[in-house]
């Protein structure tokens, strides 16, 4: 199984068990325990994005929205942000006549944590108004699934397996309970014929506040550390698909009485300068491992790898993905 097929089947796992998250299970909110270069605090409540305001409302039938459109829908800010085809290859394919990839990006601006589900949550429809699947093994970059902190923003892609038509709808159902929906008509002279790649888009953060390089913060009972970051050029049989790979260097403390289980996958991702959320790598060589029990009174030491794109900055994030919160690192390769 190629590397691609490997994350793709990743993210949809995570995807499964997003959408099963109780809400009501709790919050955890992360507290600086020691830090080297100073106090942490909570982040401030912003949001960003380019392109025309429009406030979405239940009681008005409105034109659909443009791409580049900030709209708002209860407590977020959604843009789509463009668009683009792309052919497939030889381990995944369209069905229709090409994969149609959207490029979304979320900003909380409420005061409360949100969580999204593209699954649940997001659909597109052509021109007559059929329903278009989305693909499972052709991913775009970043990922719009998860939480997001208040104040704080992602940004990701969408792909969907689409038939020639004069025009799609993107439809965004901010409350999965309600019948209500945001709608977004991309045409088809919108749609580019390729990726307009990331070294086109500048860094739009930071966003809120986060901890830094070497501080350790409590998050319930674990005591996380970010202790380094390193580069790698990879090696003869394990290359970087993007600009290289960053690798981690972290320590789990239970501070608890009870084992607690430890994913990496699960629970930490790396977010870059533009909101996108980085590709954990499975091949990197790494040191010792953040998967697996961590018993009461207890640590786990161990470094985790990410194939990422070039950016001004990096957000390390831990969650907990059955609760809400998040304790977030900022740093850049300087650092």
């Amino acid at each position: 199984m190629d590397r691609n097929r490997i994350r793709s089947l990743a993210l949809f796992i995570l995807l499964v068990v997003i959408i099963a998250i109780p809400l009501g299970c709790g919050s955890v909110e992360p507290e600086l325990v020691t830090s080297d270069t100073g106090e942490g605090s909570e982040g401030q409540t912003q949001s960003g994005g380019e392109g025309t305001e429009s406030q979405a409302t239940e009681e008005e039938a409105a034109e659909p929205n443009k791409i580049g459109d900030v709209v708002a829908v209860g407590g977020v800010e959604l843009t789509v942000n463009h668009a683009y085809m792309l052919e497939g290859d030889e381990w995944d394919s369209p069905n229709n006549a090409f994969f149609l990839v959207l490029d979304v990006t979320i900003s909380n601006t409420s005061d409360e944590y949100q969580s999204f589900s593209t699954m649940l949550q997001m659909a597109l429809y052509d021109d007559e108004s059929y329903s278009l699947d989305q693909s499972l093994f052709t991913t775009g970059r970043g990922s719009l699934d998860g939480q997001i902190g208040p104040g704080r923003r992602i940004r990701g892609q969408i792909v969907f397996d689409v038939p020639e038509s004069e025009y799609y709808e993107f439809v965004f159902k901010g409350d999965i309970l309600s019948s209500s929906q945001t709608i977004w008509r991309v045409t088809r002279s919108e749609v580019a014929s390729g990726d307009v790649g990331v070294a086109a888009m500048q860094d739009d953060g930071p966003f809120g506040d986060a901890f830094s390089l070497g501080d350790s913060v409590k998050f319930g009972d674990l005591v996380v550390t970010l202790n380094s970051v390193r580069i790698s050029a990879g090696s003869d049989w394990s290359k970087p698909e993007n600009d290289r790979f960053l690798i981690l260097d972290a320590t789990v403390e239970n501070t608890g009485k009870e084992s607690v289980g430890l994913s990496s996958l699960l629970q930490i991702k790396l977010l870059d300068g533009r909101g996108y959320s980085q590709t954990h790598s499975l091949f990197a060589d790494t040191k010792g491992s953040l998967d697996g029990d961590i018993g009461g009174g207890r640590k786990l030491r161990g470094e985790i790898a990410f194939d990422v794109c070039d950016s001004s900055y990096y957000e390390f994030v831990f969650q907990n993905p059955f609760q809400t919160g998040q304790a977030i690192w900022r740093f850049s390769l300087g650092d």
